[in-house]
């Protein structure tokens, strides 16, 4: 067996790496949070270098 969700009466797009990119070109963007939070920055990155070049990218991390 097989699941995929689907959400009731509502149509999502499909994510479009390139136009996100375009609307945060120039901006700073931040995931604050636990694991959850650096999982779904993580899930991110990989849609954006579907589509771009690595050097885009920097991450920076503390531990505390």
């Amino acid at each position: 067996m097989k699941w995929r969700w689907r959400p009731k009466d509502c149509e999502l797009p499909l994510f479009d790496a390139v136009q996100f990119l375009e609307l945060v070109r120039g901006k700073s963007m931040a995931f604050i949070g636990d694991s959850v939070g650096w999982n779904q920055a993580q899930s991110l990155l990989c849609l954006l270098m579907s589509v771009s070049a690595r050097n885009i990218v920097q991450i920076y991390t503390t531990n505390e």
